[in-house]
């Protein structure tokens, strides 16, 4: 059970992680192809835009996950990320991160991957199999 909820917390830091730099490299594309005036950026501004909405709901979903999962008020790291936006995202991903460090999962920069610790293996001190 602690390990299904360490994988649940560091699947949804990666994720939040993931989008944070994607909204990132994607806007810097969108201002490279607006100032360069080859074409005219508006349907790729359509598309990013329906993109964006998507990916900041998700962002959202991410961020409860991260929060309830760490033992926070999901609600109130919403609100936290809703109002002050960078600051709330930055703030989440790194109370997290230390929370799963402290718990023994190492998490790779960028959140492209997680390890969870190793089992536990059950001695059988007794000599009867288990079932």
């Amino acid at each position: 059970m602690q390990n299904a909820q360490l994988a649940y917390v560091a699947n949804a830091l990666s994720q939040l992680q993931k989008l944070f730099l994607f909204f990132l490299l994607s806007g810097v594309l969108i201002a490279a192809v607006a100032f360069n005036g080859g074409f005219d950026p508006a349907p790729l501004l359509g598309i990013y835009g329906l993109a964006a909405l998507v990916g900041m709901v998700w962002m959202l979903v991410c961020t409860y996950r991260c929060a309830s999962g760490t033992g926070r008020s999901g609600i109130l790291w919403l609100f936290i990320v809703f109002l002050f936006k960078l600051f709330g995202l930055i703030a989440i991903c790194w109370v997290t991160r230390r929370w799963l460090t402290a718990k023994g999962v190492k998490v790779s920069n960028l959140g492209m991957s997680f390890e969870l610790p190793g089992e536990e293996v059950l001695e059988d001190t007794v000599g009867f199999s288990r079932f």
